[in-house]
């Protein structure tokens, strides 16, 4: 599917959006150049996870523009990636901060601290943003529970014919 932030997206409102500072993200993905969202959520109006692809790069933004900054984007092809992140409370420095991209352990910089407590009025958005963009085949989306990087890699790789690590 490809999103276009316009008439090709995903958007739902969830009560409690945050139960636990914990999130894996999992998702087969193809970017397009510039800055790209593809995935975001919010808990209550301010704080939020997003994942995008900018300069060139992938990008985990919190709450506050802090990034994580991970491997290069391709823009050619499909590729399974899997955030796996955590962090000892909300609002804390996150503790676990892993990325892996079609099973390989991917080189972080950035520091992000887990956004804030969790709110009502949680909003989980797919594609829709000013920027959003790119293409995406599968998704998995789990807070509070850091799930198997690896169970997920091959499940999604043989599911999308991707090769995989």
């Amino acid at each position: 599917m490809q999103m276009d932030s316009t008439s090709r997206f995903f958007a739902a409102t969830l009560p409690d959006l945050f139960a636990l500072p914990a999130l894996t993200i999992a998702a087969v993905v193809r970017e397009m150049t510039g800055t790209q969202w593809w995935f975001r959520s919010n808990s209550g109006t301010t704080a939020y996870h997003a994942m995008r692809s900018s300069g060139g790069n992938h990008q985990y933004l919190t709450t506050g523009s802090a990034t994580i900054t991970g491997p290069a984007s391709d823009f050619a092809a499909y590729h399974v990636l899997v955030w796996k992140l955590a962090a000892s409370s909300f609002g804390g420095a996150l503790t676990t901060k892993l990325m892996y991209k079609d099973g390989v352990s991917q080189t972080l910089t950035g520091s992000p601290v887990f956004p804030a407590a969790p709110g009502a009025s949680g909003q989980l958005r797919i594609g829709q943003n000013s920027l959003s963009g790119g293409y995406i085949a599968d998704l998995l989306w789990c807070e509070g529970r850091l799930l198997s990087e690896r169970a997920l890699t091959l499940g999604f790789g043989a599911k999308h014919g991707i090769a995989v690590v």
